[in-house]
């Protein structure tokens, strides 16, 4: 069964605008350099920054098997350093640093003993933001466009929306700009109106309904939203199976995983100026694991305060002293009292100082160590009867 789009967008085409804009800059330059004209200073007439060089070869040849160092030499030599360059499917992605950078790569016909062209690369030179209006559903779109021309605005798009089978305008339209980057506001007539990101739709083949592509290019077998195989003249009735994600809803809902996944994925695109490979790897390295469960502190937490208790008890066993069960009725020994003897010669006293005072430390000594039993008894009787009362951290 054929779907279409609730939403459509009808207005004049952006990318040629862009590359008649390149070439009337080049007519207007001599040696790479721009000429001081006023028209040279409008917006309408800004340089594209962005630039794919691509081969020209019957074989459909690129630049993958081509050496970098080589490559890198080439484009130093030719307009020096740039802002970033990098090999893609198409070609070379060069973004120059300036001006003259950009001239003088649009004018080259070989590198590296290759012929090839240099042409503006398609979405990274402009920008589209949406604005509300409702004035402007009493304007055509060529009058916007003349109007517009000197804000840098190259291409116009009225949104609509169906009511009742009916494809009605809207007030929100779709402006696309010649700079990458998007201007906060813009002034229409009397009006300052602010700029908001165009994010689009992600792309959905109608042919196998995948996302990235278009079914022009698709080779895959026909597919129905739901799933099945195509049947024109009945509707489609559940179960729904997503070609997708295998979940049991259409292709073309927007609730499916894959879907905002791929919303994810474009965002980060426009917004970042990055191709889409780049933009998708960024998205899938901040996206959880599907196969892996997402455990919460709620679901481990009686877990984890069992192992704290048995850690804490076998912790508590192995530096508790092994004392006598009643202890508490034991007594402290009792030593027999020395007698002092006492006699006249000198030996005698001394002997009788040294034993005196020799009975005085074991005293202490004893004394300390009976202190220490004690204490470890009181503290593991306080052990015993606490030991089921310990408080654990709240997590």
């Amino acid at each position: 069964m054929s779907q279409k789009n609730q939403t459509q967008l009808v207005g004049v085409s952006g990318t040629e605008t862009l590359t008649n804009t390149a070439k009337s800059y080049q007519n207007n330059s001599v040696g790479g350099t721009q000429k001081n004209s006023p028209a040279s200073q409008e917006k309408g007439t800004m340089v594209p920054r962005f630039l794919l060089v691509k081969r020209k070869s019957d074989k459909g040849e690129n630049f993958e098997k081509v050496s970098p160092f080589l490559i890198s030499k080439a484009i130093y030599g030719l307009i020096g350093e740039t802002n970033s360059l990098r090999k893609i499917k198409d070609g070379l992605l060069i973004h120059t640093k300036s001006n003259s950078q950009a001239s003088r790569l649009l004018q080259t016909k070989t590198l590296i003993d290759f012929e090839v062209e240099v042409i503006p690369h398609g979405t990274l030179n402009i920008s589209k933001g949406i604005v509300f209006c409702k004035d402007l559903l009493n304007c055509t779109t060529e009058e916007i466009l003349e109007n517009l021309k000197d804000e840098g605005v190259i291409e116009f798009r009225r949104m609509k929306k169906k009511v009742e089978g009916v494809l009605i305008d809207t007030a929100n339209h779709i402006l696309t700009f010649n700079n990458p980057k998007l201007p906060n506001e813009i002034k229409i007539a009397y009006y300052n109106l602010k700029i908001r990101p165009y994010i689009p739709p992600p792309t959905r083949c109608y042919n196998c309904q995948k996302f990235g592509h278009v079914s022009a290019r698709c080779i895959k077998e026909k597919l129905c939203p739901c799933g099945s195989p195509p049947h024109e003249d009945t509707e489609c009735t559940p179960p729904f199976t997503c070609v997708n994600c295998e979940g049991s809803h259409l292709a073309n809902d927007r609730e499916c995983p894959k879907y905002k996944t791929e919303s994810a994925i474009i965002k980060i695109k426009i917004i970042e100026k990055i191709p889409y490979l780049e933009a998708k790897r960024k998205v899938m390295l901040s996206t959880p694991t599907k196969n892996l469960p997402q455990v919460t502190i709620q679901q481990v937490l009686p877990e984890l305060k069992q192992i704290i208790a048995e850690t804490i008890d076998s912790e508590l066993q192995k530096h508790t002293p092994t004392l006598p069960v009643n202890l508490t009725n034991m007594s402290p020994p009792r030593y027999p009292k020395r007698t002092k003897r006492i006699r006249s010669d000198s030996s005698d006293i001394e002997s009788v100082t040294s034993e005196t005072t020799n009975s005085q430390t074991e005293r202490k000594k004893k004394k300390t160590r009976l202190a220490e039993r004690q204490t470890s008894q009181i503290w593991c009787d306080e052990y015993v009867n606490n030991t089921h009362q310990i408080h654990f951290i709240t997590f």
